[in-house]
């Protein structure tokens, strides 16, 4: 066998994972990221929240309140302060 084609299957035996006792026998095995992401609940306020940024209307508490149009501009509004009008900049404000 060539050198390279030696080496080749070398490095993808070590890239591949080894498979648990469970895979290798065919049964299923349980991950627990993948679990956790797909019974992640969001909680309630954040439920509202995300309605609320859809429905157009951001809340951004002491800076003030913040609209998106159809196809915001993202210019200053004068319902936020000179803080909040840079806050709407960084989209910090859409994160849960």
């Amino acid at each position: 066998m060539p050198i390279l084609a030696t080496l080749l299957m070398a490095v993808t035996m070590l890239a591949s994972p080894l498979a648990s006792p469970a895979q290798a026998a065919g049964g299923r095995t349980e991950d627990a990221i993948c679990n956790a992401m797909h019974t992640w609940r969001v909680p309630t306020n954040e439920s509202a929240h995300a309605a609320e940024i859809m429905a157009g209307t951001v809340n951004m508490s002491t800076y003030g309140t913040m609209y998106l149009g159809e196809d915001p501009d993202w210019s200053d509004q004068p319902t936020l302060d000179l803080a909040g009008n840079r806050y709407q900049d960084s989209l910090h404000w859409a994160l849960p």
